[in-house]
């Protein structure tokens, strides 16, 4: 978890703390880094993982993979190639069901309001909801 100076989101160490959330199932909290990392993207100028993050979990390799592309396209720059790795799921996956039900409304609305690089990958996240800021 985040500790002192790894608050601070220009310093925060995301592969790590993305490692750790997914390995304690913290999804609800994962979900909240998710944006925390696109507003920290956007705030650096360029997404913080210049790398691959190397998760074992392709649901979230993907969710991770579909932001960067986002913020680096919203940057007007080329996305990390490590990106270029990461294969579309095989099935629609909304993060927030890792943890809550969705109901079909909201299912919609999120798909139709999912940005492309995200929609891409087949993950599924409204492009507010990755604001924080």
């Amino acid at each position: 978890m985040p500790r002192g100076s790894d608050y601070d989101p220009a310093r925060r160490d995301y592969a790590e703390t993305f490692a750790q959330l997914i390995g304690s199932r913290d999804f609800e909290f994962a979900i909240k880094m998710l944006a925390d990392y696109a507003t920290a993207s956007l705030k650096a100028g360029r997404p913080p993982l210049q790398r691959s993050p190397r998760l074992k979990d392709p649901y979230w390799s993907a969710a991770l993979a579909g932001i960067t592309n986002y913020t680096a396209h919203w940057l007007g720059q080329p996305a990390p190639s490590w990106t270029r790795r990461i294969k579309p799921l095989n099935e629609a996956w909304m993060p927030a069901e890792s943890y809550r039900a969705v109901k079909e409304p909201m299912k919609q609305l999120t798909i139709s309001e999912t940005p492309a690089e995200l929609a891409a990958l087949n993950v599924f996240i409204r492009e507010r909801s990755l604001a924080t800021a």
